[in-house]
C-alpha cells in the first residue's frame, strides 16, 4: 500500500537529517544537553482520502519522568519543535510542516496540566490548526512501578485557536471549507497508557474539540499508539487513528494508519 511504500523514504530523510544537525549537540550548554536535540519522521496515509503524508524535523525534549519518577512516563516537555514535509494527493504534491515554541503536559497523582504557547500545525489533512495559547487540566491516576505503570487522565483544555478545514478533507462547493476561522476553542481529552520500563508505551485516546464562535465545526479523534525503544537512541512507533471533521450540515470520517521513528544522539 501507499503507506508502506514511502516508509524507506522516511527512513533515508531522517539519516540524512540526522547527519546535518547531530553533531552540534556536543557544544549545547548544561541546560540544553538537558533538552537532547531529536530527529523526528513519520508517514501517515488516510485511505478514504487515498493521501499521504511525509513529515520530517527535529525537536528539543527534557526526559520529565528520568529527572522526576513521581510523574508518569508519557509526561513531556518539549520546545523547538521544527517539521517539515510534503503531501501526495491525487498526483499533487503540497508543502506540509508544523512548529511548536514550547509545550507539556505533566501528570502526578491526582492531578494533570497542559500547556502550549504558539503551536502552528498544518502538518495533518487540514489545511492548519493553531493554537496560539492552550491551557489545561484534569484529573489523574497512576497506578504501578517503573517497571510496569498504567496511567489514566481526563482532560479539559481551552485554546486560542486559528483553523482552516480546506476541500482536501471536506469535498463542498457550497462550503466554505477554506476560510480562516478565530475563536476559543475548548474541549475534553481522555487518555489512557500503559508502560513497560522505558521499551514498550501503549496508548488510546479519544479527543473532542468544539469552537466557540463557529460552532458548525466540531473535531474528533480517537487513535492509538505503540511506541518501542529498540535501542538507546532510536525508537520506532505506528498508530491507527480515526479522525471525525464536521462541517454545517457535512460530516466526513477519515481512518489513519501511521509509522514512525524518533533518533535522539545525545541523552541525559
Amino acid at each position: 500500500m501507499p503507506l508502506v511504500r514511502r516508509f524507506p523514504e522516511l527512513i533515508i530523510a531522517v539519516l540524512l537529517l540526522n547527519m546535518f544537525t547531530g553533531r552540534h549537540a556536543y557544544c549545547q550548554t548544561q541546560f540544553m544537553s538537558m533538552a537532547p536535540l531529536s530527529e523526528v519522521g513519520h508517514v501517515r496515509y488516510a485511505d478514504d482520502l487515498k493521501t499521504t503524508l511525509i513529515l520530517v524535523g527535529i525537536e528539543r525534549s527534557i526526559p520529565i519522568s528520568a529527572l522526576l519518577p513521581q510523574v508518569t512516563p508519557d509526561s513531556y516537555l518539549e520546545f523547538m519543535r521544527i517539521l517539515a514535509g510534503v503531501r501526495f494527493e491525487d498526483g499533487e504534491v503540497g508543502f506540509r510542516g508544523r512548529v511548536t515554541a514550547v509545550g507539556f503536559e505533566i501528570q502526578r497523582m491526582p492531578w494533570v496540566g497542559s500547556f502550549s504557547l504558539v503551536d502552528f500545525d498544518a502538518s495533518g489533512f487540514r489545511n492548519f490548526s493553531s493554537d496560539w495559547i492552550s491551557l489545561g487540566i484534569g484529573p489523574g491516576v497512576d497506578v504501578g512501578n517503573r517497571e510496569l505503570r498504567l496511567s489514566a487522565r481526563l482532560v479539559g483544555r481551552g485554546s486560542f485557536n486559528s483553523t482552516q478545514i480546506g476541500n482536501t478533507v471536506i469535498k463542498g462547493e457550497s462550503l466554505d471549507e477554506s476560510s480562516t476561522r478565530h475563536s476559543l476553542s475548548y474541549g475534553l481529552r481522555g487518555q489512557a497508557t500503559l508502560s513497560f520500563q522505558d521499551l514498550f508505551r501503549f496508548s488510546v485516546r479519544y479527543e473532542l474539540t468544539k469552537y466557540s464562535i463557529d460552532s458548525d465545526i466540531e473535531y474528533a479523534r480517537q487513535d492509538a499508539i505503540l511506541s518501542i525503544k529498540l535501542l538507546s537512541t532510536v525508537r520506532l512507533f505506528g498508530s491507527f487513528e480515526r479522525v471525525r471533521y464536521q462541517l454545517s450540515d457535512v460530516e466526513e470520517k477519515l481512518n489513519v494508519l501511521g509509522f514512525g521513528l524518533t533518533l535522539t544522539p545525545s541523552a541525559i
